[in-house]
């Protein structure tokens, strides 16, 4: 039996909105066992501690991954996710080791934040709990900065100062049940002190009608600014994280200083 419920959509927009994430039952014990499965055979080394099918450079396997993840995902996301379009897909894996924190931060910029809005689904394959790096939130955090996001850039504000932290809330979660929230939701998760690596999948979704978007620190006239690229579908399943990327011929390159924008042809 699936575990989807009878959760209404109006409903998950309306927690996506006022605290910036929803936790639902998504995947069935089979579906977790099926993506565990694939993952165990398909595992490349890239990393340790934390590790992200995102930062693995073998293109083949990332295609893969997201492939599978979107299959297993595609009964949920058609009943709760109506007029979204998938990203992409990964596997978030932390091994049991103390350096598979993941310190307080947000997730990069994929939409215009000012007309719309994109989401992350994150779905544990095991049960999760503060001791193997549970997913912990700021509720409400998603309207605190306007700023875009992405490899480089600085934060708006001081994001790992103690006030902050102290707001932090453990989402743990039951084998296939998911955290689904918006991309400027602030959040973390603690080292995984259990003796056994904690599996999630994850899937970045935006509304259809949104242009999908990557932003990286730029430079204009001898200054820093953002380049905010107008990107393809499958632009992130074959980016390489770290590579300062040079705007191509269908790139639109939005040139952003202290909240202005040029829009520029590349």
């Amino acid at each position: 039996m699936h575990p989807l419920n009878d959760t209404d959509t109006s409903q998950i927009k309306e927690e996506l909105e006022k605290n910036g994430y929803i936790c639902l039952p998504l995947l069935s014990p089979e579906d977790c066992q099926e993506l565990l499965d694939w993952h165990h055979k398909n595992q490349y080394a890239f990393g340790s501690g934390f590790r992200v099918t995102l930062f693995s450079d073998n293109i083949e396997y990332r295609f893969e991954a997201h492939e599978l993840i979107l299959k297993v995902f595609s009964t949920a996301l058609e009943k709760l996710f109506p007029g979204y379009t998938v990203i992409v897909g990964n596997f978030v894996t932390k091994d049991p080791t103390l350096n598979s924190e993941v310190p307080l931060h947000q997730d990069w910029t994929f939409v215009d934040e000012a007309k719309h809005r994109s989401i992350n689904i994150w779905c544990p394959l095991g049960d999760t709990y503060v001791e193997n790096g549970a997913l912990q939130v700021v509720a409400g955090s998603h309207l605190i900065s306007k700023e875009n996001r992405g490899p480089g850039l600085p934060s708006a504000f001081m994001i790992n100062s103690p006030a902050i932290k102290d707001l932090l809330q453990p989402i743990p979660l039951k084998a296939g049940h998911a955290i689904c929230y918006d991309h400027a939701l602030i959040h973390a998760s603690g080292p995984n002190q259990s003796h056994s690596e904690r599996v999630a999948v994850t899937m970045s979704l935006m509304p259809d009608e949104a242009q999908l978007r990557h932003c990286q620190l730029g430079e204009l006239d001898g200054k820093e600014v953002v380049e905010v690229l107008h990107v393809k579908p499958d632009f992130f399943k074959t980016l390489m994280i770290g590579e300062k990327l040079q705007p191509l011929p269908f790139h639109l390159v939005l040139l952003i200083d202290n909240g202005g924008a040029v829009p520029h042809q590349a």
